[in-house]
């Protein structure tokens, strides 16, 4: 749907842009001649009504924005930029979509082993988490129980 959403940029889709959609369907997500022309009728179904997609850039990537991978990200951010340069230099609309989509991912992931504000940790998250637990069920074992229940 990005990818058609960055072709759209322009105004409607030229026949080179659609064929070039195709092919990058076919050849990236291993598709079917016709399984890629249902996947860009459906694309284009979605995002019939939309304007200006970088304005519910929060609502179209929500629902799967945690499945995304960091490899994942790259890949589409690539494919963006590719269907962009189509017919030229990406006008300004194709290149605030994808910066937008850049942004987007990048206030979503926070770096592992980091405090909110970037300090890193001593040790991973889950270690502290478990040590804190530990101490704290040793210390309510030992005030409730005598040494001989041990």
């Amino acid at each position: 749907m990005l990818l058609l959403g960055v072709a759209k940029c322009e105004g409607e889709i030229s026949a080179q842009q659609k064929a070039a959609l195709l092919d990058i369907f076919q050849r990236e997500f291993h598709l079917q001649p016709d399984e890629a022309a249902d996947l860009l009728l459906a694309s284009a179904h979605l995002i019939r009504n939309e304007i200006y997609l970088v304005d519910n850039i929060d609502k179209i990537l929500q629902p799967s924005n945690e499945r995304f991978t960091d490899a994942q990200i790259a890949s589409l951010t690539a494919l963006m930029q590719r269907v962009a340069r189509l017919e030229g230099a990406p006008n300004h609309e194709q290149e605030r979509l994808i910066e937008a989509i850049v942004r987007y991912f990048q206030a979503r992931r926070k770096p592992k082993g980091t405090w909110g504000n970037g300090t890193k940790l001593s040790l991973p998250w889950f270690q502290i988490k478990s040590r804190i637990k530990r101490l704290f069920i040793l210390s309510v074992f030992n005030r409730h129980y005598p040494a001989g229940w041990r």
